[in-house]
């Protein structure tokens, strides 16, 4: 199974996108966002997760670790696939699914599209035992990535930046080890492009 690729971003369709790794061309769906802030020809770094059916083969990628882990947990419940876990992961970050589940947040579930009360009921007394049990760089990453990002998107948002637009640079810039100062300044960045 491929875990990672490392490559040149070719093209991008919408959430899936064409990724150039030493000549070999790896088509793979993503979050929506995850290539908003790149451009064609840059140099990305994607963890990746194969399904290989018998008349199919998909991959879907991740901009971090954390995220394409939590998407392995929610393939695990009976009625979600690739196509719904990977739309929550596109409307949340990692750290916000694991408070939405520890808090047992239906109406947050519900938002996502195809996605109605029975079935976020379901996810939620799935997922509640399982973010337990996650991994411990998961929960390590999740709840320092969660605070560094919060940090950084209140910085933007008193600098005058709307919530929505924080949140989605800073999601964008954060890479694993940034220090606070540093994603603020590629944040301003991406928002001043």
């Amino acid at each position: 199974m491929i875990g990672r690729l490392v490559g040149k971003l070719v093209e991008v369709d919408g959430a899936v996108a064409l990724i150039d790794v030493n000549g070999v061309g790896y088509e793979v769906e993503a979050p929506d966002g995850t290539f908003d802030e790149r451009k064609i020809g840059d140099e990305c770094t994607l963890f990746t997760h194969q399904i290989v059916q018998p008349d199919q083969s998909s991959m879907y990628a991740f901009p971090s670790k954390p995220m394409r882990e939590f998407f392995r947990v929610l393939i695990k419940i009976s009625g979600i696939g690739p196509k719904s876990a990977v739309s929550m992961l596109a409307a949340f970050t990692v750290s916000e699914l694991i408070r939405i589940v520890s808090q047992r947040d239906t109406g947050a579930l519900m938002r996502v599209k195809g996605i109605g009360k029975r079935t976020a009921e379901r996810i939620l007394v799935d997922l509640f035992d399982r973010v337990e049990r996650l991994p411990y760089a998961l929960a390590h990453s999740t709840t320092s990535t969660s605070s560094l990002q919060s940090d950084a998107e209140s910085a933007l948002v008193q600098l005058g930046f709307r919530q929505t637009q924080a949140r989605d640079a800073v999601k964008g810039a954060w890479y694993e080890g940034v220090s606070l100062e540093e994603l603020i300044r590629a944040s301003l960045q991406r928002l001043s492009r």
